[in-house]
């Protein structure tokens, strides 16, 4: 298993070739240092959500998703997200608003139809994609999609067999990471809480219920993302990754705006659309990270000071995983390789991306991942994603 940083900037800061071509994109040795250059066709124009067991996840702007094994090419198709919960309609002739979507609003509880972009839905519905195996197994394999939606936050399908996707009922949107563990999905909301999704296909809709509940004495803002994960011990453990946030005079934008549109031929339906953007954007930057395993004895969390002497683990956008460091000398031992994943900050202009870094668990420190180009120092666009081409 060896972990490759994907990303799609045009050149690098390592003196090696220039990578050629709208198809090319870079693979990061994170072990010896090097960049290979790939032509990936499959990838141009899209949005990868997710991966694992060497399978990265893509979205688009047209509704048509799919899985793709870098290394052997095949492909497998998902689910449309036209068939996530709160997705109306999609309209590729409506430029800028070829999807219609239902929001509620925060203040009120107010229910109302959103014009949104292909470029948003494919950037910022679908936050991530997670497997439970390999998906050319046809007899187990699940996929989680975890999105932003008022009608809830989980969705599942078998890939490949699966025409729509499947709601979790009663999940909610703020979900952040899963994991697929002695035989069941677990997945932890923004506070921590991690629920243990119950599905069987072809018995019923999926449901989910609270199976632990939030560590009280890390409720607290600062701690902005949840991952879980399997150890190779195969047990299950939680991490917190605290941000540091600070203001960004970004460009003079104008403040947003909401308006309401009516469609020829549907005098009667009121639709949505959000302008402008704030002036002051956020920037953020990982500031450390906090490690705990379950004590299944007591049905709790424990904080460990250790992902494990002869380990390291990744994290990020995709399914996280465990390297064993012994059969990788350049892998460094008891650190937490990251990257970047807030999809709000990606989308913003001034930032975005960049929060890519190595957080040394001994020492309680953060050193940058030199997988920048000198295209573009700051932003990286869209953020890397890990690849383990054998998992």
């Amino acid at each position: 298993m060896l972990p490759y940083c994907r990303h799609n900037n045009k050149d690098d800061d390592t003196g090696g070739e220039e990578c050629k071509g709208e198809y090319c994109r870079r693979f990061h040795d994170v072990v010896t240092n090097e960049f290979h250059h790939i032509d990936f066709p499959e990838a141009f124009g899209k949005t990868c959500r997710g991966g694992g067991f060497g399978w990265l996840a893509f979205t688009q702007e047209t509704p048509s998703g799919f899985l793709i094994n870098p290394t052997t090419r095949q492909q497998i198709d998902l689910p449309p997200i036209t068939t996530l919960p709160g997705v109306l309609s999609y309209r590729p002739n409506r430029a800028g608003f070829e999807y219609v979507r239902q929001d509620v609003s925060f203040s009120d509880g107010e229910v109302y139809r959103v014009g949104e972009s292909g470029s948003w839905m494919a950037h910022s519905y679908v936050n991530k994609i997670v497997m439970s195996t390999d998906p050319t197994r046809k007899d187990c394999c699940v996929v989680m999609g975890l999105f932003e939606s008022c009608l809830g936050g989980l969705a599942l399908c078998r890939p490949g067999l699966d025409t729509k996707w499947t709601t979790v009922v009663g999940s909610t949107s703020c979900y952040t990471d899963a994991v697929f563990w002695r035989d069941q999905f677990y997945a932890v909301d923004c506070l921590g809480n991690v629920d243990v999704i119950s599905y069987n296909p072809g018995d019923g809709l999926p449901t989910k219920s609270r199976w632990l509940s939030t560590l009280r004495d890390y409720r607290y803002l600062g701690v902005n993302d949840h991952y879980l994960v399997e150890n190779p011990s195969g047990e299950l453990m939680l991490v917190h990754r605290n941000k540091d946030w600070r203001d960004c005079e970004g460009p003079d934008f104008p403040p947003q705006e909401r308006e309401e549109l009516h469609f020829d031929g549907e005098e009667d339906t009121t639709y949505v659309a959000f302008h402008g953007s704030k002036a002051r954007l956020d920037l953020y930057e990982t500031a450390a990270f906090k490690v705990f395993k379950l004590n299944t004895d007591a049905h709790d969390w424990e904080r460990v000071d250790s992902v494990g002497e002869d380990y390291a683990l990744f994290l990020g956008g995709n399914r996280a995983s465990f390297v064993s460091a012994g059969d990788y000398p350049g892998c460094r031992a008891n650190c937490i390789y990251f990257t970047d994943d807030y999809n709000e900050g990606q989308e913003a202009d001034c930032d975005g991306g960049y929060d890519v870094g190595v957080y040394d668990i001994g020492r309680g420190s953060v050193e940058p991942f030199h997988c920048r180009s000198l295209y573009d120092p700051v932003l990286i666009w869209p953020p890397p994603v890990w690849v383990f081409p054998c998992e």
